[in-house]
């Protein structure tokens, strides 16, 4: 009789312990893919654009040439994400960047090499920081926007890419204006 109880108690810890051991591994899983996959969430301490920056969203930001090929953009706050309507090489693009969450977003579901990208956002006082990557690659993507005393939009772009000519720190500026 002993004997019995003790095969059953020692089936319980087993059960126990595997399960335990199954939600570890879950919860390890669901990090390395935010955190070693996708790479660091943007910097800024943010959530909500405020004085300048509440100033532009929601507006149509032209953009000037860049190696991105981003022609225009909206960006429109909603809850604790950011909308992001955009043309880029002349096709209307909508994607949504989580506050230092990623996003996934299905822009080219015809091309399975870069589907998914995912997109995280986080804000100080006077800049919007955006990190692009690609689920599952290396890939990844800053870029930075911030508002001047002229009311032009200043944007840089940091792509971890080779095909692209070396550029100093490897950073792009752009510029765009208010339609």
């Amino acid at each position: 009789m002993n004997k019995r109880r003790i095969i059953i108690n020692r089936k319980k810890q087993l059960r126990s312990y595997f399960s335990h051991l199954w939600v570890v591994s879950k919860i390890s899983r669901q990090d390395f893919r935010k955190n070693f996959l996708l790479g660091d969430l943007p910097c800024g301490e943010e959530d909500q654009a405020d004085g300048k920056m509440q100033a532009w969203m929601d507006k149509t930001i032209l953009f000037t040439e860049n190696p991105r090929k981003i022609e225009s953009a909206v960006l429109t706050k909603e809850g604790y994400r950011i909308k992001i309507e955009a043309v880029i090489d002349g096709e209307q693009k909508v994607l949504y960047a989580g506050y230092k969450a990623w996003k996934c977003n299905d822009l080219y579901p015809s091309d399975f090499t870069k589907r998914y990208h995912s997109v995280a956002y986080a804000m100080d006082a006077e800049a919007l920081y955006l990190s692009v990557g690609l689920i599952n690659t290396s890939y990844k993507e800053e870029y930075c926007l911030w508002v001047n005393s002229e009311d032009k939009v200043i944007a840089t772009w940091r792509p971890n890419v080779t095909y692209l000519p070396e550029e100093p720190d490897m950073v792009w500026k752009f510029t765009g204006t208010f339609e």
